[in-house]
C-alpha cells in the first residue's frame, strides 16, 4: 500500500470549498519583438516558456500541452493554462524568478562569432563572389578538318568505309577539344568576396544557428521552481489532488 503524505496547509487549502484561488497579476512581461539580433534576439523567452509547458504537462496531466505562442511571456500565455492553481503557481514563480534568472543564469552566444562560423552558407551564392575562370589555348573543335562525303557514290565502298572511319575520328577529336576547353574555361582560378550586405536568407541562418547555440541553463531554472515549490510546501503535492479536492466538495 503506497502512503501519500500532503502538505497540510495545501490540502487543507485545496479541500476548502469557500476557498477560492487568487491569480496575481503577472508583473513580468517580455517578447522576442523587444530584442534585435545583437542583444540576443530574445532566443531565452522561448527556452523559459518551453520550461512552462513542461510543468503544466505534468502538473496538470497533459502530455500534449503546447501554448500557442511561444515568443512571449505576458497575460495571454498564462490565460492558456486550464489549472487556476497551476496558473497562480507559475505567475508568482515568474514574477519572482524570471528577471534574476535571465540577467544571473542565461549565457547568450557571441553573435558576431556565429555570424562568422555560418559564412560558409554563401559559398554556393552565385551573387556572393566574383569569379575568375581560366581561358583555353589548345586547339579548337573548328580547326579539325570537315567530315567527308560518306554517301559519294562516284567512290568504291571501300573509300565510303574508310571515309565513316574517318569521320568517326573527327568527330572524337572534336568532342575531345570541345571537353578540353570547357573543362579550362569552367575552372574558378580566383574568386572574390562582392557581396556588401548579409541578404535576408543569410540572416536567417545565422538566426537558427544562433538559437541552436544558446544553452537556456535549464537546470538552473528547474532548481529554482524545485525550491520555490519547497517553499510553498507543494514539492510532493500533486496538482491532481488539489482537483480532486476541490471537486469533491
Amino acid at each position: 500500500m503506497a502512503i501519500l503524505i500532503l502538505n497540510p496547509t495545501s490540502l487543507a487549502r485545496a479541500c476548502d470549498s469557500e476557498a477560492e484561488i487568487e491569480i496575481p497579476d503577472l508583473d513580468v512581461k517580455d517578447s522576442r519583438e523587444y530584442y534585435d539580433q545583437f542583444d540576443g534576439d530574445g532566443v531565452w523567452i522561448s527556452s523559459y516558456i518551453g520550461f512552462l509547458e513542461k510543468a503544466v504537462r505534468e502538473r496538470c496531466h497533459l502530455r500534449q500541452f503546447e501554448f500557442t505562442d511561444a515568443d512571449a511571456v505576458r497575460k495571454t500565455l498564462f490565460d492558456e493554462i486550464p489549472s487556476d492553481h497551476v496558473r497562480a503557481l507559475l505567475i508568482e514563480f515568474t514574477n519572482r524568478h524570471y528577471k534574476d534568472w535571465h540577467e544571473s543564469d542565461v549565457s547568450l552566444p557571441d553573435y558576431d562569432d556565429v555570424r562568422s562560423d555560418c559564412r560558409s552558407f554563401c559559398d554556393d551564392c552565385e551573387y556572393a563572389y566574383e569569379n575568375t575562370y581560366g581561358t583555353y589555348d589548345g586547339p579548337s573543335a573548328d580547326d579539325v578538318d570537315a567530315d567527308e562525303d560518306e554517301l559519294d557514290q562516284l567512290v568504291s565502298k571501300q573509300e565510303r568505309l574508310e571515309r565513316k572511319r574517318r569521320n568517326r575520328e573527327r568527330d572524337a577529336e572534336r568532342q575531345r577539344r570541345q571537353q578540353a576547353q570547357y573543362d579550362a574555361e569552367s575552372e574558378v582560378v580566383d574568386s572574390e568576396w562582392i557581396c556588401d550586405t548579409d541578404c535576408d536568407s543569410f540572416l536567417d541562418h545565422v538566426s537558427s544557428e544562433y538559437r541552436d547555440a544558446f544553452d537556456g541553463n535549464i537546470p538552473a531554472l528547474e532548481q529554482r521552481f524545485k525550491e520555490f515549490l519547497i517553499e510553498r510546501g507543494e514539492k510532493d503535492f500533486p496538482p491532481l489532488i488539489i482537483e480532486l479536492a476541490r471537486n469533491r466538495q
